[in-house]
């Protein structure tokens, strides 16, 4: 799980920093790369320079949507919840979360990692820095193998 730090405006022109909570488990990657349009396949569009902004828009709102949740007051929980992802998506902290997103390259990339599950990026790390010169479908099949 990854917390970030926004700071906007709300409606009534106060200044608010809100802390945004995001996590998505195995099992919600699984069901993401199960859809009609597998999630490696998006994010090989997107990578792969053949995406619109538009395509990678989506798939950002997509992994923040299917990412955000709310933290159990003993941290020992997270919870998700479609009203609140409306609620939070319609909202001025995601218009600062995505400023944030936009302005920042660096930071950018490190939310999108970070809302993998750490043995996850650990073992596409190992895969990525043994074959430095493969392609994302390589890299693929790579990783289906072992």
């Amino acid at each position: 799980m990854q917390t970030v730090k926004v700071t906007y405006l709300n409606f009534f022109g106060e200044q608010v920093e809100e802390q945004l909570h995001f996590h998505l488990s195995k099992g919600e990657l699984m069901d993401m790369e199960l859809q009609n349009t597998p999630l490696s396949s998006k994010i090989a569009i997107v990578n792969g320079g053949e995406a619109s902004a538009m395509d990678a828009y989506k798939l950002l709102c997509e992994f923040v949507s299917k990412a955000y949740g709310e933290r159990s007051e003993d941290g020992r929980r997270f919870f998700k919840d479609d009203r609140a992802t409306k609620a939070f998506m319609a909202s001025p902290a995601f218009d600062a979360l995505l400023d944030k997103l936009s302005s920042d390259p660096e930071f950018s990339t490190g939310f999108l990692a970070g809302l993998f599950p750490e043995d996850i990026m650990g073992k596409a790390k190992k895969l990525i820095d043994e074959h430095p010169n493969a392609s994302l479908e390589e890299l693929k099949k790579l990783a289906e193998a072992n």
